[in-house]
C-alpha cells in the first residue's frame, strides 16, 4: 500500500508538546528506513531523520501540531559540497554563460548541474552539481577552457 509522505529537507520538526515523541532509534543508516520505522508503528504521525548522526525521531502528533525550523547551517553546507568554485584567470571579463554551460555539457550531462553563477566578482563563479558524481567527473579537469578564457577550478570556497 502506497502511503503519501511529505519530506522537508534541512530542517527539524519542533512539537508544541516534547513528549510527544515517542522514539529516537540511533544507527538508522537512511530515511528510507526511518520511514519504515514510522509506518511500522501505529502512534506514528511524524518522524524525523538526521544522517549526520544517523538519528530518527518519532512523533506521536502531526506536522501542524508544531513547527518546522530550517537549519540553514546545514543546507548551505549541503549546497557547497556539491560545489566547485572557478575563477577566471584568463582572457576578457565578458562571460558567456550559455558558452560556458556548453563547454561543460562535453564532460558531464548538462543537466547533471543545477547551477552556475557569479559570486559578486567578474573572476569568481561557481557550479553547483547535483551529484557528487558529477562534481568529481568535472574535477578530473585540470582547467576548464571556453574560446579564449580559461577558468582553474577549486572545491574550496572563500568569502
Amino acid at each position: 500500500m502506497a502511503v503519501p509522505v511529505s519530506v522537508y529537507n534541512y530542517a527539524r520538526f519542533n512539537p508544541f508538546d516534547p513528549s510527544t515523541m515517542f522514539a529516537n532509534f540511533v544507527s538508522i543508516n537512511s530515511e528510507s528506513a526511518c520511514l519504515c520505522e514510522c509506518y511500522n508503528n501505529t502512534m506514528c504521525m511524524t518522524a524525523t531523520y538526521f544522517a549526520i548522526n544517523q538519528t530518527c525521531s518519532l512523533y506521536s502528533v502531526q506536522l501542524n501540531e508544531g513547527q518546522l525550523q530550517v537549519n540553514e547551517v546545514i543546507a548551505q553546507h549541503h549546497l557547497f559540497q556539491e560545489s566547485v568554485a572557478l575563477t577566471l584567470t584568463k582572457g576578457n571579463d565578458r562571460i558567456d554563460r550559455n558558452a560556458v554551460i556548453k563547454v561543460i555539457g562535453r564532460y558531464i550531462p548538462v543537466e547533471d548541474v543545477d547551477s552556475f553563477g557569479n559570486l559578486g566578482d567578474h573572476d569568481k563563479w561557481f557550479i553547483i552539481f547535483k551529484s557528487s558524481a558529477s562534481k568529481e567527473k568535472f574535477l578530473t579537469l585540470e582547467n576548464l577552457e571556453v574560446d579564449d578564457q580559461v577558468f582553474a577550478q577549486c572545491t574550496t570556497f572563500n568569502f
